[in-house]
């Protein structure tokens, strides 16, 4: 088996809603399935992906593809990464490229792939220190006072730093590996003599940051008891510093771990510790992530909205749960997703309460029993409501707490979210609601008047690191595309939905390949996608989903086009191959009317010379034609449009 082949097999083994699903919570919708799109930040679902094509299509930001467009956009991998990462998925064995042999990626690794591999090593380093019988003693003894068990261990990849200034750094000088793309990772840094290197992370307890498919892209790291550095100044937890792979305010602690239970229970439950997530996945409760030492943003919702529509707080302290409420109301706000607030009972951190022998109870009956962040600060509200006595300070107190609510944007919530929050202040006032929305709006009205703040980019967004995945624009509006560039598009399209069209007879009484060349195609990115499926087809008989990547050579912008017609002319045509067989005659009916204009024209200017004053046969019978049509305009059918 050589590589295209490979490729084939890999593709079609690999199914794309189940690929995708693990990512994102999809829904079936008729004969495709629709969930929200990861590569923007979509509001209600409008990426769709169809099982019978294995491909998806976003038709709001124009991302789609196949199984290996979806690992490189969405996991930040070149081709041969996908490749490997898919074939190992499906069990499938790649041969291996011949020494001096050309491919995807013969260009070496990228700086984002040199970061990964260094993590990758760190990563090995730590866990060999971890089971190392000396070196990793303290740590293991750590980790069995915390009750966590080996198979968690495993699971999470948990290893240890040894007690020295410079070990990890002697290992990459050692073994030579990539000193640059350490430093680059936060793992080692120069020493400020310039003699040599240390570690960042120095008898410590690691715990891996994965991504969502496990692979480390930083490192946390727990001071351990007993340092013979006497290095007592360095913080309790430490982070690997951000890097092109790390957004500390976009990623969650366990989440490659938690994904799926996420998406089965529809609800993420978010800690503040390292540990915490270990005790919660060992007591089987595996929807559980930590934030690194920040609040809940708005990177973290958008994310979580794609697996879930509830997230659940859970603090160890009623003044930690309120603190949170209130920077919880943004992402209530701004995001799709209901957040709630559990407080654990008497002050137990979730580890400690796991811990107890009625501890999983308590923690479910705290999970179930959440208060949604809006009630949960509404309580707050009334409770310094009812302790003022003036009609002054009541007034002053449900002035400032409306004014916040309408600077967060109360009057764009949507219809269900915005009652929520009225019906709720309303009880607080005991007035009715409709007095509640006069004062909204005249807030409102007064926050317009007023000159808005400078915006700065959002901080928590890395935006350099979420662009969409390599030219993908928003699709063109078709009502702007004139009728021979809508005939091009559905041309291809039919023609990628049922390869045995490229035979049929047209209306010129030619076969579809004889009768509509690559050359009489206006749109120059269409005809592109046109000629390499015209290629295809001379010398194929068939064309399936799992061929598109050796069709289009492996180009991104011509599959994304390709899969965008097919999808597009599969929708109009029902699904139906006799109304897909029509929709080609009269696409190519029309692409004939264009040619013929184009052909007139052409001969008309090389014939209009003074030497050259009467018409040849060719240009009258080209005014012929074009009379008849003029005068039987229903002989040309726009396409998609029936007699």
């Amino acid at each position: 088996m050589d590589r295209d082949d490979a490729k084939r097999r890999v593709l079609e083994a690999s199914d794309l809603v189940r690929l995708i699903g693990d990512h994102v919570s999809l829904r079936p919708r008729g004969k495709e399935f629709v969930g929200l799109c990861p590569f923007h930040e979509d509001k209600n679902p409008s990426m769709y992906v169809s099982p019978s094509k294995q491909i998806y299509k976003c038709f709001s930001c124009g991302a789609g593809g196949d199984a290996f467009s979806f690992m490189m956009g969405y996991h930040k991998m070149s081709f041969p990464e996908a490749l490997e990462h898919l074939a190992e998925r499906n069990n499938i064995k790649l041969p291996k490229r011949s020494a001096g042999t050309s491919g995807e990626g013969d260009e070496g690794p990228s700086p984002r792939q040199r970061i990964q591999q260094a993590n990758q090593l760190a990563q090995r380093f730590f866990k060999q220190t971890y089971t190392d019988a000396s070196l990793g003693k303290i740590a293991r003894d750590y980790v069995t006072s915390r009750g966590i068990s080996d198979a968690m261990v495993e699971a999470f990849g948990i290893g240890c730093a040894p007690d020295a200034w410079d070990a990890l750094a002697g290992q990459v000088q050692q073994q030579r590996w990539d000193a640059h793309a350490f430093e680059q990772a936060g793992l080692i840094a120069n020493r400020k003599s310039g003699n040599g290197q240390y570690d960042r992370l120095r008898h410590r307890l690691i715990f891996p940051i994965c991504d969502t498919l496990g692979r480390p892209i930083a490192f946390g790291g727990r001071t351990l008891p007993d340092s013979k550095l006497g290095d007592k100044s360095d913080a309790k937890y430490l982070n690997s510093p951000e890097t092109p792979l790390f957004n500390k305010s976009a990623t969650l602690f366990g989440l490659h771990l938690a994904q799926q239970t996420i998406i089965a229970k529809r609800t993420a439950v978010i800690v503040e510790g390292y540990t915490d997530v270990v005790a919660a996945h060992q007591a089987d409760r595996a929807n559980v992530v930590a934030t690194l030492g920040t609040a809940l943003t708005k990177e973290h919702a958008r994310q979580l909205r794609r697996y879930c529509d509830r997230v659940v707080l859970v603090f160890d302290a009623d003044e930690a749960g309120q603190k949170a409420a209130d920077r919880a109301l943004n992402v209530f706000f701004e995001e799709n997703l209901d957040v709630h607030i559990a407080v654990l009972p008497d002050g137990l951190d979730p580890a400690d309460l796991l811990a107890d022998e009625a501890g999983l109870a308590r923690w479910d009956d705290a999970v179930d029993q959440a208060v949604d962040a809006m009630r949960f600060q509404f309580d707050r509200v009334q409770k310094a409501f009812d302790q003022t006595d003036s009609l002054t300070g009541r007034q002053r107190i449900i002035e400032e707490y409306l004014r916040t609510l309408v600077g967060l944007g109360l009057a764009q919530l949507d219809t269900s979210r915005k009652g929520l929050v009225i019906a709720h202040l309303a009880e607080l006032l005991r007035v009715s609601t409709g007095e509640v929305d006069a004062m909204i709006r005249r807030l409102t009205a007064n926050a317009r008047r007023r000159p808005a703040p400078p915006t700065a980019p959002d901080p928590t967004i890395d935006h350099d690191d979420h662009e969409l995945p390599g030219d993908i624009v928003p699709p063109q509006n078709r009502r702007d595309m004139g009728a021979q560039q809508v005939a091009e598009r559905h041309i291809v399209g039919c023609l990628l939905n049922d390869a045995a069209l490229f035979h049929e007879l047209m209306p010129d009484g030619r076969t579809m390949d004889e009768s509509v060349l690559p050359s009489d195609f206006a749109d120059e990115h269409v005809r592109a996608v046109y000629d390499s499926v015209y290629t295809w087809l001379g010398d194929h008989d068939d064309l399936q989903p799992a061929d598109f990547r050796d069709v289009f050579d492996n180009d991104e912008a011509k599959l994304r086009a390709a899969m965008d017609m097919q999808l597009e002319v599969d929708t109009l045509s029902r699904h139906d191959g006799e109304q897909r067989l029509e929709m080609l005659r009269r696409c190519a009916r029309t692409l004939e009317k264009y040619r013929a204009e184009r052909e007139y024209r052409e001969e008309k200017a090389r014939m209009n010379t003074p030497a050259n004053d009467e018409p040849t046969p060719l240009l009258r019978r080209l005014e012929l034609a074009k009379a008849h049509r003029n005068a039987n305009p229903s002989s040309v059918v726009r396409p998609g449009v029936s007699r």
